[in-house]
């Protein structure tokens, strides 16, 4: 994969952005540091957790973890990084240099908050 910026513009979108936009907001539930809840690929009751404060995800069940992107691979069962890449920032983005330094300020007082 050619170096195009967008790996580095996926990982500086927050990880409560993708919750949003992948529709998990409504679905899990706050509990201290975590949001909890059942797996969008296996399912359960509360064997999924994100951490927003360290910006990672484990499903207690099915062994999926990582980070936003690979969130995005799990929920979406998208096979590759270029195809995660394309749902998070677009095909090919060129993200201007002030909204990645916005969005990783945005990431950094997210994780200061958790």
């Amino acid at each position: 994969m050619r170096d195009d910026g967008r790996l580095d513009a996926a990982k500086a979108v927050p990880m409560d952005e993708l919750l949003v936009r992948l529709g998990l907001d409504v679905s899990l539930k706050r509990a201290g540091q975590e949001w909890t809840g059942p797996c969008p690929q296996c399912g359960g009751d509360d064997r999924f957790s994100v951490n927003l404060r360290k910006g990672v995800f484990n499903c207690r069940t099915c062994g999926a973890k990582g980070d936003g992107i690979a969130l995005v691979r799990h929920v979406l069962g998208l096979d590759g990084l270029p195809a995660a890449l394309d749902w998070i920032v677009g095909e090919a983005a060129r993200v201007d240099p002030a909204e990645m330094a916005r969005r990783r300020a945005e990431a950094a007082r997210i994780a200061r908050d958790y």
